[in-house]
């Protein structure tokens, strides 16, 4: 019995180290898999603050445009004062 008894433990061991490798498989597949997630995730990140950046230049720039606008019409209206003023319009 004693001569087994090394064989038996030594196939133990090779199932223990067997098994410990399929469970660092199984967890190097976990983290994989959260690592191409987080990607994906990134990535959709990064499209939409790149829409949202254009949007916002968008509407930066309609902003912009309106206030030009409202400033020529002011200075319009002022000039239509002035001259309502001195009598020359």
């Amino acid at each position: 019995m004693k001569n087994i008894e090394p064989k038996m433990k030594m196939r133990f061991a090779d199932d223990d180290w067997s098994s410990s490798f399929d469970e660092l498989n199984e967890k190097e597949n976990g983290l994989k898999s959260r690592l191409m997630e987080a990607r994906r995730q990134l990535n959709i990140l990064r499209s939409n603050a790149s829409k949202n950046d254009l949007e916002q230049k968008s509407v930066i720039e309609k902003a912009q445009k309106a206030m030009q606008d409202y400033r020529e019409a002011l200075t319009e209206v002022e000039l239509l004062i002035k001259q309502r003023k001195t009598g020359s319009a």
